[in-house]
């Protein structure tokens, strides 16, 4: 089985930081961040709670059983959440609609891949977030802003 440090390095590469990165956000020496990955040093509560602030499973690091169920992010993943993390509310609605919007498009095209061309007109793929609707459908997007 793996060791605590181990599974720290495995963390840190997946999120693609160098170890001098992850001390800077953890607010450890880099001394320190080498003691925990070698398995020399036991990490701390407040460095736990750090790697918790940023995304890491803790859980994970801990016992080696994830604790959340989801997969683990990449590095590109981790950056496009914690942008969004820094978003205002107005942001993020346009964000959540523009994903829903681009996730509604793939789908129908793998729809229509999928189907035959006569797909009735009057049909139209929908979806919701909240009090906001996206349509698509007959080559037309419209997307209604709640109350």
């Amino acid at each position: 089985m793996r060791e605590i440090g181990d599974r720290i390095r495995e963390e840190r590469e997946a999120a693609g930081l160098s170890q001098q990165a992850l001390s800077d956000l953890c607010s450890v020496s880099l001394r320190s961040q080498q003691n925990y990955e070698k398995g020399e040093r036991s990490p701390d509560a407040n460095y736990l709670a750090s790697l918790a602030a940023h995304g890491v499973d803790v859980l994970y690091i801990l016992t080696g059983k994830s604790g959340g169920g989801s997969p683990r992010l990449d590095s590109a993943e981790h950056a496009l959440l914690e942008s969004y993390r820094r978003c205002s509310r107005d942001a993020r609605v346009n964000l959540i609609q523009t994903a829903a919007l681009l996730s509604a498009g793939l789908q129908t095209k793998a729809q229509t891949q999928q189907q035959t061309s006569n797909r009735s007109a009057a049909s139209q793929d929908q979806v919701h977030i909240g009090d906001h609707g996206i349509q698509i459908g007959n080559g037309r997007v419209t997307i209604k802003r709640g109350k």
